[in-house]
């Protein structure tokens, strides 16, 4: 990844993880994506897809069992909205 593409947007995002953009603004407001992972000038957002995916999935091995969001990360699908699924367990 060159300097230029560190940093995707909100739909970009949403798309490598096969969610809408108003989830990933959910996650952020939650706190389910880190602070550390992107940047913020008023209502634009731009994420570091690698420091992402690395929070995600820390946060799902650092969880206890039943309150873990399981993730199936699928690098090779040909289609981008297998790549990243979630399914919260506790729902």
């Amino acid at each position: 990844m060159t300097g230029s593409d560190k940093y995707v947007t909100t739909a970009a995002l949403a798309a490598h993880f096969g969610v809408s953009p108003a989830t990933i603004i959910t996650m952020v407001r939650a706190g389910d994506i880190p602070a550390g992972t992107y940047t913020r000038m008023g209502r634009v957002f731009r994420f570091d897809l690698a420091r992402v995916e690395a929070a995600l999935l820390e946060r799902e091995e650092s969880q206890p069992a039943d309150a873990q969001m399981e993730f199936d990360f699928n690098p090779d699908s040909d289609d981008e909205s297998e790549h990243f699924k979630m399914e919260n367990d506790n729902e």
